[in-house]
């Protein structure tokens, strides 16, 4: 057991009253960003990196906040001790079904109706910002796949890269740039 297990135990505090302080935290979080995020936008200052992904590939909240858990899970402690302090998983990364629990607020509804952002049709997959990984030995649970964020959209979040065309180009997946007029292909097929 880990130290922040122990600690998580030995507060004898019910669940639901932890749950309930997280979500006052996370609504203090938001509003706060919210309130910035505005202010730099009447200011006409640059926005976050985060912000121009989003804005560029169109992406909703949910898939802004499934990066920014991504972010948070590899370069925040506090996020990643919070990750690890949940009591009904292991951490071996973050599951699909790990990011659906936190970011649906326990609907069960919602919960189906975002599973289609981790398709391979779903915008994330698609442009290659993260990839879903089935863990060894199980076959057909979506929900225990592993999500994984592509280290160049991390640097690139992270501010380690400037440049959005460079992080877009060097991601997992890549369209050809190719017209079909330039295309040869042999007599026989």
């Amino acid at each position: 057991k880990s130290s922040e297990e122990d600690r998580y135990q030995s507060t004898k505090r019910p669940v639901e009253a932890l749950q309930r302080e997280a979500e006052a935290k996370q609504r203090k979080a938001v509003y706060r960003f919210s309130r910035r995020l505005s202010k730099t936008r009447q200011a006409g200052g640059p926005l976050p990196r985060l912000e121009l992904l989003v804005n560029k590939l169109k992406l909703d909240h949910f898939e802004r906040m499934v990066i920014l858990t991504l972010v948070g899970a590899t370069l925040s402690q506090p996020v990643r001790k919070a990750l690890r302090a949940d009591p009904t998983t292991r951490y071996d990364g973050i599951s699909v079904s790990k990011l659906l629990r936190i970011h649906c607020n326990g609907d069960l509804k919602e919960e189906v109706a975002a599973r289609f952002h981790f398709y391979r049709r779903g915008r994330l997959i698609r442009s290659g910002i993260i990839s879903v990984d089935t863990p060894y030995g199980i076959l057909g649970d979506l929900g225990e796949c592993i999500v994984d964020l592509d280290h160049m959209v991390l640097d690139y979040v992270a501010g380690l890269q400037t440049e959005i065309d460079e992080l877009m180009d060097s991601a997992r997946f890549y369209t050809p740039k190719v017209s079909m007029d330039s295309v040869v292909l042999p007599k026989d097929m």
